[in-house]
């Protein structure tokens, strides 16, 4: 298992903490350039959670200055070192 195949794991077996979770499951996904292209609602299907509190947690790494939105239906890191794997 390679470390993105484990924060992937990692975020779809804790169940608290979704923040935490949703910033693993980002770092698993994340392309070049720290661009991650998931929609919230896939995020909460990988999740198994609702849709609406993917969007709660979001808003909460987004206020922390962790990622950012660039466009409807993606997000990147604004920290590229920090969520490099």
């Amino acid at each position: 298992m390679d470390s993105l195949e484990f924060f992937f794991l990692i975020a779809q077996y804790f169940r608290e903490a979704l923040p935490l979770r949703l910033i693993l499951l980002m770092i698993a996904c994340q392309k070049a350039g720290g661009q991650i292209r998931l929609t919230q609602e896939e995020m909460a299907t990988v999740l198994e959670v609702h849709r609406g509190k993917i969007n709660e947690a979001l808003g909460e790494v987004m206020s922390h200055g962790i990622v950012f939105k660039v466009r409807r239906g993606g997000a990147t890191s604004s920290t590229r070192h920090t969520l490099t794997v």
